[in-house]
């Protein structure tokens, strides 16, 4: 876990198996590195990114389908509302209501994930 601070972002590869394990993995970088932003790819993000995150709270993003270029992304320090393939949540709650607002006009969606909001950006 000494390592966890040269590392920013974590991702980690996950399944439905690995799933509670990989997640408590993200725990514990995250108490080695508390900036650590850590996601998930693999199987089952691919196919349920919103469920993954909103079941692991720990968890910051994850990458739905192809996420080879979504991952890149990230690491180039894109800002994560216009990576395409990307689900994330964030803890601004008066952001989220004025998001809420104007989603006609914005293209993320965002709903009502308590204790935080889910948000998804276009595919």
């Amino acid at each position: 876990m000494a390592e966890a601070k040269n590392f920013d972002p974590a991702v980690l590869h996950t399944s439905t198996p690995s799933f509670a394990s990989d997640a408590r993995a993200i725990a514990a970088l995250k108490a080695a590195n508390p900036a650590l932003k850590a996601g998930l790819i693999g199987a089952k993000p691919a196919v349920d990114a919103e469920g993954s995150v909103k079941a692991a709270p720990i968890v910051d993003f994850a990458a739905r389908n192809e996420f080879d270029f979504t991952i890149k992304e990230i690491a180039d320090g894109k800002d994560w509302k216009t990576i395409r393939g990307l689900s994330f949540t964030f803890t601004d709650l008066p952001r989220a209501e004025a998001i809420a607002r104007e989603l006609g006009k914005l293209s993320v969606v965002c709903g009502p994930a308590t204790p935080r909001p889910m948000c998804r950006a276009p595919r």
